[in-house]
């Protein structure tokens, strides 16, 4: 590898870049989202699932495509064992080997100090 995010390359255990290693069109259900550090592919467990890529002017963050996983943001009586096909889910072959990463969000709401807390990275304990 010759790149990296911030040129980070030592160690680099998981790299989910959005223009890089989707390779499909705008407005397409992503059901593999390819790792750029490894082998550590995202994918969807229940067909449905799969968040749109993006890479339209309406959608992208600083003219980069995007991935949009658009869920409801109320989570209070949310199902998180796959079995609710009406959300947006990936997941990862490996976990988070660090502290650090880096994720832009642009929440679908106005937030206020009224709205629930959003979660962009949730785990279990298996």
């Amino acid at each position: 590898m010759t790149e990296g995010p911030g040129g980070v390359t030592a160690d680099l255990e998981l790299w989910l870049k959005a223009n890089d290693g989707a390779g499909i069109a705008d407005n397409t259900a992503l059901a593999t989202w390819y790792d750029q550090a490894k082998t550590n592919n995202a994918t969807v467990n229940v067909a449905g699932q799969e968040p749109t890529y993006r890479d339209n002017p309406n959608f992208n963050v600083n003219f980069n495509a995007v991935v949009d996983f658009d869920n409801d943001y109320n989570s209070a009586s949310v199902d998180y064992t796959y079995s609710d096909t009406s959300r947006n889910e990936m997941q990862g072959a490996a976990g988070f080997f660090s502290d650090d990463f880096y994720a832009v969000v642009i929440p679908d709401l106005n937030v206020t100090s009224s709205t629930p807390s959003l979660d962009i990275f949730c785990a279990d304990s298996d």
